[in-house]
């Protein structure tokens, strides 16, 4: 788990490049519309399939990663290198995903220790065994994105660049 790298594979799975030591933030992609009813009472009026992602990829290198070919609108695939966490009740011994996971990253937390992990298959996570507190599965998530924005820049002297990637889920 210590060996966490960033990679990013274009349209036909080739790795576009991949790096360590970023910095990867994930903001809600703003969908439908938070109101008040007329009792003063607040909801969501929004599809709740639509869940996305925007995320920000920033790093800083004595070499800059393969950015040439990231033009806005390219579809790629992000192996992220931010976790999702989601809460798995006491007794459950299978769980869906919301997103696809990233290989080798998942891992269940719990009061009885790690719990190890039986069969994954795409989204759905089969776990050894069931357990009477709740737990949580940690994952880095596989997304399907598209290019927003690419920023380079360079501090001569120090011969540091600096780049950030900005994505959105499609």
């Amino acid at each position: 788990m210590n060996d966490i790298k960033l990679i990013i594979e274009g349209g036909g799975g080739e790795p576009l490049f991949s790096a360590a030591h970023c910095t990867q933030e994930f903001s809600l992609v703003r969908q439908g519309m938070l109101t008040r009813t007329v009792n003063g009472e607040m909801v969501y009026l929004g599809n709740a399939d639509h869940q996305k992602y925007i995320t920000q990829i920033r790093g800083k290198d004595s070499h800059a990663p393969a950015l040439e070919n990231l033009w806005r609108g390219r579809e790629v695939i992000v192996h992220c290198i931010q976790f999702l966490t989601q809460e798995i009740a006491s007794g459950v011994n299978e769980v869906v995903l919301s997103k696809l996971p990233c290989p080798q990253s998942i891992r269940v937390l719990g009061f009885e220790g790690d719990t190890p992990v039986h069969h994954i298959s795409e989204k759905a996570i089969f776990l050894e065994t069931e357990s009477s507190h709740k737990r949580f599965l940690r994952y880095r998530p596989l997304l399907k994105m598209m290019v927003v924005d690419v920023e380079m820049s360079i501090q001569e002297k120090q011969n540091l660049i600096e780049w950030s990637i900005h994505l959105e889920e499609i």
